[in-house]
Parts: structure tokens; sequence; C-alpha cells
């Protein structure tokens, strides 16, 4: 149900209001008139715009509520069962109501999720966007189209303000599992993918959503190490090396080795990539590290699904170059990798000759 709320007159010229669009403006007036009294309203996008904007279907009104949250004016709360909730900041100081309602649409379980700005910027970098600029981008589950947009203030002032358009920021590993609040622990979901997963390990998620069976082989439980990751990357217990390093490493650790490169031919199978037929001593010692600094087995599961949804390292560049073994195991290509250093590729058409014939 509509309220009649008040608009201060200092309202149109705080510089964060004056430095929004002005539909993002008027979104934010909107809002209060269909929130609780509370200053809380239920998260649907299409709602409010039939409510708000009847007659505009050209309103962005996802990116712009996002906007509205990076520049810190509104506040979202979620539950365990993917049920999300907007609230307005500062709400009892700038509205009195008489006689309110105690009714909220924020209920007893849910929490605030607030995505910091430097953990927006590292996103916005992550998939190549600049200030005052956007780039498209996609779910990370389902690979549903959206956009990334990185809004500057007001006279071109730089901001941390980027902001999503029908995507949403997930947390990899839930802060609810002990995920950190940064940019390194962040994929993009669309809205879809981002109630169904709940608090369903990403990793489990992502496979289940794509239909992949090659991490569904012999390792027990195929899905342990995205139990692992869910319960905040723990370190896994430390394995005793001995100091020679002429010495046979413990059987433990063979294993681990032994998983890690057998997780590697299901997905380079699955993918079309070349499987690793031989395991020298200097593969071996080079998985070995990558387990070490990456996260151990888990960490190599996150590499094997990075990899095999960035194209440009499966194939889908000017060479037809495809990564490998080797490639994974490199240090710099490894953290390159997971940081998204190869998202930013665009696919390359092969370079034409003799008149347009390509190589």
């Amino acid at each position: 149900m509509a309220r009649i709320r008040t608009i201060k007159p200092e309202f149109w010229t705080d510089e964060k209001i004056v430095s929004l669009p002005f539909q993002a403006r008027l979104l934010f007036i909107g809002l209060w008139n269909f929130a609780d009294d509370t200053g809380a309203v239920d998260y649907s996008p299409d709602r409010i715009r039939m409510q708000i904007f009847p007659s505009d279907n050209d309103v962005d009104v996802s990116g712009m509520i996002d906007l509205l949250s990076a520049v810190g004016l509104i506040d979202f709360w979620v539950d365990d069962f993917g049920g999300k909730v907007l609230s307005v900041r500062n709400w009892s100081i700038h509205q009195k109501i008489d006689n309110p309602s105690r009714k909220s649409a924020v209920k007893e379980g849910y929490r605030k999720i607030a995505i910091p700005g430097d953990a927006r910027v590292a996103i916005g970098k992550k998939y190549g966007c600049s200030p005052g600029g956007c780039v498209s981008a996609e779910c990370f589950y389902c690979g549903s189209p959206g956009m990334i947009y990185w809004h500057m203030g007001y006279r071109g002032r730089p901001t941390k303000w980027v902001y999503l358009s029908d995507l949403e920021f997930d947390h990899f590993v839930s802060e609810h599992s002990g995920g950190e609040n940064t940019g390194n622990n962040m994929v993009l979901a669309c809205r879809s993918c981002n109630r169904s997963k709940r608090e369903f390990p990403a990793l489990a998620f992502f496979v289940q959503k794509n239909n992949m069976t090659f991490f569904d082989s012999n390792i027990e439980s195929s899905l342990s190490c995205a139990h692992s990751l869910d319960q905040g990357m723990e370190k896994e217990k430390e394995v005793v090396v001995s100091k020679n390093e002429n010495d046979a490493p413990p059987s433990s650790e063979n294993k681990e080795i032994s998983d890690a490169v057998k997780l590697y031919n299901d997905m380079a199978s699955a993918m079309g990539l070349a499987e690793a037929c031989k395991i020298t001593d200097q593969r071996r010692a080079a998985i070995r590290r990558r387990l070490k600094d990456g996260g151990g087995l888990a960490g190599w599961k996150l590499a094997l699904v990075k990899l095999s949804k960035t194209p440009f390292c499966c194939g889908e560049n000017d060479r037809g170059w495809r990564a490998d073994l080797d490639f994974l195991c490199q240090q710099k290509s490894f953290v390159k990798l997971m940081e998204g250093g190869f998202d930013s590729h665009p696919p390359q058409k092969p370079k034409p000759v003799n008149g347009g014939v390509p190589i």
C-alpha cells in the first residue's frame, strides 16, 4: 500500500543526489511511497517498475537500485531462502511517521549484505570496465547477460560507484560460511541463479547448473572440495615434508597430486584440451606448489572451473591455442587465471590473407 511521505528541501542539493541520474533520483523518492513504516520494501524490480515507472519501459530499475546501494542510500537484506529486501538508510532521521506500524519486510533471520566500494571497483576492473564506462558481463553460473557500469560523480569526479544491470554480486564462499567480503571472493550471478543457489556451495551449484560430469569421477565424493571451499577455504592439515629434497614425498601428498592430475584430465577430456599423459618430476613439483599456494584441491578445482569458462584459454583466439597442464601449473598463469585476467580477452577472428581467405 502506498503511503504519503515528505521530502526535505535540502534533498535536491545533496551532493550524492546531484550526482545521480534523474531516473535514480525519482526511483529513490518513489521507494519511500511504497516502503513500509520502517523504510523497507521487498526487492522485486518488475513490481517496482510498475509502481513507479508504469509507462517507462526503458528505465533500468535493477541497475538504478544497485546504483543507490553503491552510493550508500539503501541497504539489502537477505534470508537463507534467497529472499531479498531493500531498506532506505537513515529512514527514521528523514521520515517522521505518526503511529507507525510494527510490521516490517525485514523479518527475523534476515541479514544485511553490503558490497564495499573497493570490492565493486575490483569487479569493475576485472571485467575491463573503466570510470564512466560500461561493459557487458554474464552470470557465472548460467551465462545470462548483463552489464557493469562505473558511474562518475558530480562534475566528473571519480567514485567507487560500480553497479550492475540484470546481474547481482554473489559471494563465492558465502559470508555465512566465513567468506571474505572482497572482490576476490565475488562472482556475478543473475537473480534466478542467486535465489536458487542460496547457501549451496558455489562449485557444486555451478557443476549442477551446467550438467558437468568431468568432476563426478572416482575421487571420493566429487563435491567434497566444494564443501571445503564453502567452509571458508580452510587450510588442509599440514603434511610433514622431508627437508631432504631427494626424499620421496609422503603418500598423502602423492595421492593429492594424483587426484589433481585426475581432475585435470577429466576436465580436459570434456573440454577438448590436451590431457596429461606423463607426470614428470618437474610437473609433480609444479603441481605441488600450485596446491600449496592455491588452497589445496579445492583451489585446484576452482581453477579448473575458471579454465573451462574462459573461451580464450579453450581455443577461441587468433592462434587456436589451448591451455594445458603446464600452463595451469605456472604461477603467473595460475594467478592471472584466478584473478580473471583472461576473462577480458575477446575471441579473435583469424587473420585474413590472400584477399580475405583466413588462415
